[in-house]
């Protein structure tokens, strides 16, 4: 006669072996693919008919040489992509951005450093700062946001780029679908703050906004024309958690005649 713990054993491994063939599995790797291709492993065990433990995560130490899991890695940064709102930024890159003049090297050393304190966070699993590139217009600044913004794509995250100005129309015309969206993305990428004038329910959506992905630890890429003082004057505490996020990675450009490459 079979023993309680030989009883329970065997209907653990039915069960193992009934979830390692159901829907949730895509592949004959037995580890891989178990919590849809992701690389963990999630093995419930089971006693008449309810978990007798918590599900384990096992992780697969194959899992960064699976190439049906790299398969799904590059559908998924594709997918992204196209989700992004991006378009032709997308093929913006930091290293392709030209700095022949020192205030160049500055903020294309600024993006640089925000891209490893980004992998810095990543590995130690806690929130990233902000960034936020203000001033001059036509001076590179939404060629490195954007740069940023398409690598940490290329990390596999989800970024949503939104122009102020679209935000805005929207809010005027009582549409807050993208104010939502805004609001709730992994990553977004906020293009010419305060670009239009500010009314009255800009400047309660732009606070809406900022304060609620400040509260969440939500990362956050600014640019903006303006300078900070006219931000200040604008919503000095929608400014303020900015600057706080950006934990230093704040760059002002000032205006001045020659920076501007459109005119050049």
């Amino acid at each position: 006669m079979q023993s309680v713990s030989e009883i329970i054993q065997k209907q653990n491994d039915a069960n193992n072996e009934k979830y390692l063939k159901s829907k949730h599995c895509q592949s004959n790797c037995d580890k891989c693919m178990a919590a849809g291709a992701c690389g963990i492993w999630e093995k419930p065990a089971y006693y008449d008919g309810k978990y007798l433990v918590a599900a384990t995560k096992v992780f697969c130490s194959k899992r960064n040489d699976c190439e049906k899991l790299s398969s799904y890695r590059s559908e998924w940064i594709e997918k992204n992509k196209k989700n992004s709102g991006l378009k032709d930024l997308l093929n913006k890159r930091i290293n392709d951005f030209v700095a022949s003049d020192p205030w160049q090297e500055a903020i294309k050393k600024m993006a640089v450093n925000y891209i490893q304190d980004c992998k810095n966070n990543f590995a130690e699993h806690i929130p990233c700062n902000w960034s936020m590139f203000l001033g001059q217009s036509g001076c590179g600044k939404t060629h490195l946001c954007s740069g940023i913004s398409n690598w940490l794509l290329e990390q596999n995250k989800r970024v949503l780029y939104v122009r102020y100005i679209e935000l805005s129309n929207s809010i005027s015309n009582f549409d807050y679908s993208l104010l939502e969206r805004a609001k709730h993305a992994q990553i977004l990428y906020l293009d010419d703050l305060f670009k239009s004038s500010a009314n009255r329910l800009d400047d309660k959506a732009i606070f809406d906004l900022i304060d609620y992905r400040y509260n969440n630890n939500m990362q956050t890429i600014i640019s903006c024309e303006r300078t900070s003082q006219e931000m200040i004057d604008i919503n000095e505490a929608v400014v303020g958690r900015i600057v706080e996020k950006c934990n230093g990675f704040f760059f002002e450009i000032a205006k001045e005649p020659g920076k501007n490459y459109r005119l050049n």
